[in-house]
């Protein structure tokens, strides 16, 4: 009896693309597209014919979806599974292995493949040296053929690749498919996207545009000009504190924000105070201001985390949240830094409307998922800038303005991310310590 292999099939676009293939391909594609799911049958078709092939990714776990989908699909052959070196041998003595950049910069070197696959292309590290050191080579025996799958990120190598089959030699063909032209996906969706998100992202990630830069500004300069005030803000809502932490030894510096829904209340710059002082300071100021001891947010990373928990407990503070930016940030976001500082943009955003919860009038919040909102509660207006009153921030002012200027977002694997401390030190010319305290404030508001 023949076994039956079923093979998901390509929609029109998808097999139009197919139909036009040369040897080496490259297909810039919105989100939700359906590259993945073309990435499979493009990898199972030479295996079930006893060809090799590898599958390549920026990291190890974008490969789970895949290589689940491959085994299940090939389950009837199967002769051999490697989950550890995620390798599938069939019984046609077709194989296809799967390989991660971030567990094996070399991955694929002294490999032969009938054909390669590069999943989310424009997202590896260094692509142009994976692609020509570790990854050509491996199609020379065969004559292999490859294909990148990807959506844009800026104008990096991926785009270099884009435009030689858009106008280089014959044995390269690229092609530039919106997420718009999956017609499985619901317009509406797409157009929902395109109301909620900021023009930039909307393009790359949707309309698959390769945009000149691929970090956007995260708070926009007339923003943040909006909150300097000259008088103090309203108090409202309720308060919090976050501690970025120093050594105190004058290379960087410990900032201390004290803020309400509406604005900052209390500032502290020190670059000599110690962590045990910068604990007495944070008592200090809940004491003055009335915070919630939950309502205390600390850095918890590196060296100072594991002392200013204990400082904190010894008087009396044992309910104040660490903070770890590297911490996943769940489906959204490549990390909690990525998340906190998504909620800081979104607090600073003058047109975002406050939200009342109808169930619970007379206590108003604000959430920030406008989405969320709509659907369970009421829209009450813009809320007030967030205040930074020149009475508070005092000569910070201006070190203020740019930290929060400078800080620069993009996406990573359909992720969003704030580009990282280093790349902004690197701008800066010293630590951004004043913008980490406002980020920390923004893992307290929720996304």
């Amino acid at each position: 009896m023949p076994i039956e292999i079923c093979l998901p099939s390509p929609h029109p676009n998808q097999a139009r693309i197919l139909g036009e293939a040369a040897r080496f391909n490259v297909v810039n594609c919105g989100r939700r597209w359906g590259k993945t799911t073309m990435g499979i049958n493009l990898a199972a078709e030479p295996a079930l014919q006893g060809g090799y092939v590898g599958w390549f990714v920026p990291e190890y776990k974008l490969l789970i979806e895949v290589w689940e989908s491959l085994v299940e699909i090939l389950e009837p052959i199967l002769a051999k599974t490697d989950v550890v070196q995620k390798r599938i041998k069939l019984r046609t003595r077709g194989l296809i292995e799967c390989w991660s950049f971030d567990r094996s910069p070399r991955a694929g070197r002294s490999r032969r493949y009938h054909r390669i696959i590069f999943d989310e292309a424009a997202h590896t590290t260094n692509l142009e040296h994976c692609w020509t050191q570790a990854v050509r080579p491996t199609l020379t025996d065969f004559q292999g053929d490859a294909w990148f799958l990807s959506s844009p990120n800026g104008g990096n190598y991926f785009k270099q690749l884009y435009d030689r089959g858009q106008a280089g030699p014959s044995n390269w063909r690229s092609w530039t498919q919106t997420s718009y032209d999956n017609p499985f996906l619901d317009a509406s969706e797409i157009d929902q996207a395109r109301d909620e998100l900021p023009d930039a992202i909307y393009r790359q990630e949707y309309l698959a545009e390769f945009l000149a830069q691929s970090h956007q500004q995260l708070i926009p300069d007339d923003w943040i000009g909006r909150c300097f005030v000259d008088g103090a803000a309203r108090p409202s809502g309720s308060r919090a504190i976050s501690a970025d932490i120093s050594k105190g030894t004058g290379r960087d510096r410990t900032v201390i924000l004290v803020t309400d829904d509406a604005g900052v209340l209390d500032l502290v710059v020190s670059s000599t105070t110690s962590i045990q002082e910068a604990a007495g300071l944070v008592s200090g100021l809940a004491r003055q201001w009335g915070v919630a001891h939950d309502r205390i947010v600390y850095d918890a990373g590196g060296w100072a985390g594991p002392d200013m928990g204990r400082y904190l407990e010894g008087l009396g503070i044992y309910s104040a949240l660490p903070y770890l930016g590297s911490h996943p940030g769940g489906t959204r976001y490549t990390n909690r830094r990525s998340r906190s500082a998504w909620a800081l943009r979104q607090r600073l955003d003058p047109e975002r409307p406050a939200i009342t919860i109808t169930s619970n009038p007379s206590q108003p919040y604000s959430l920030i998922d406008r989405k969320r909102a709509e659907a369970a509660d009421r829209l009450v207006g813009p809320r007030p800038a967030f205040a930074l009153p020149a009475s508070v921030i005092g000569q910070h002012g201006q070190a203020i303005r740019r930290e929060l200027a400078e800080l620069r977002y993009g996406y990573k694997a359909h992720k969003l991310e704030l580009e990282t401390k280093e790349a902004l030190v690197g701008r800066l010319g010293h630590s951004p310590d004043l913008a980490d305290a406002f980020i920390m404030t923004g893992s307290l508001w929720g996304d």
